[in-house]
C-alpha cells in the first residue's frame, strides 16, 4: 500500500491554508461592513491618559486611554474604546498629540452601533493594511503549500 507523498501533503496543506484566507478576509469585510453602520452622536471625555505598557527601558511602549460618555435614544452609555482595530504609537510625543483632541470634559464626535449602543469607538476608520495581514501571510503559506506539493510530485519523492 502506498503513503501519501510530498504532492498529497502539499495539496492538502494548500487547501487548508485557502480556506483560512478565505475566512480571514471574509472576517475583514464583515468588519468593515458593520463600521460604515455606525451612527454619528456627541460624546463627552471623561478620562484621557497616557498608558505605560510592558516593555524594556530602552524602548518603552505607550498607548492612549480615553474614557467618554454618550447618549443614545435618551440612554446613557460609557466606553473606552478609541477605534475598531488598535493603532500603534512610536512615542510618547505621538500619544500626546492625538490626545491633545480628546481633553477631559471636551464634546467630540463618537460612533456607535445602531444594533448594538453600548458598542462605540471615538475614530471610525476601517482597518488599515496591517489588519490585511493574515490573510496575506495565509495566502503566501497556500502558494508554498502549493509548490512544495507540486515539486514533490514532479520529482517523484514519497
Amino acid at each position: 500500500m502506498r503513503r501519501p507523498g510530498f504532492f498529497a501533503y502539499g495539496l492538502l496543506l494548500a487547501l487548508v491554508f485557502t480556506c483560512l484566507t478565505y475566512a480571514l478576509s471574509v472576517d475583514q469585510r464583515m468588519q468593515m461592513r458593520v463600521i460604515n453602520s455606525y451612527r454619528q452622536t456627541p460624546a463627552t471625555v471623561t478620562a484621557s491618559a497616557v498608558d505605560n505598557l510592558p516593555g524594556s527601558a530602552a524602548n518603552p511602549r505607550v498607548r492612549p486611554s480615553i474614557s467618554y460618555t454618550y447618549q443614545v435614544e435618551g440612554k446613557q452609555h460609557a466606553s473606552t474604546r478609541i477605534a475598531w482595530t488598535p493603532r500603534a504609537y512610536g512615542s510618547r510625543q505621538e500619544v500626546a498629540e492625538f490626545l491633545a483632541r480628546y481633553p477631559v470634559g471636551a464634546t467630540v464626535e463618537a460612533w456607535y452601533d445602531p444594533y448594538a449602543p453600548d458598542k462605540a469607538v471615538l475614530v471610525r476608520a476601517t482597518p488599515g493594511p496591517e489588519a490585511w495581514m493574515w490573510p496575506a501571510a495565509t495566502a503566501l503559506l497556500a502558494a508554498l503549500a502549493l509548490a512544495f506539493g507540486v515539486i514533490g510530485g514532479l520529482t517523484g519523492k514519497r
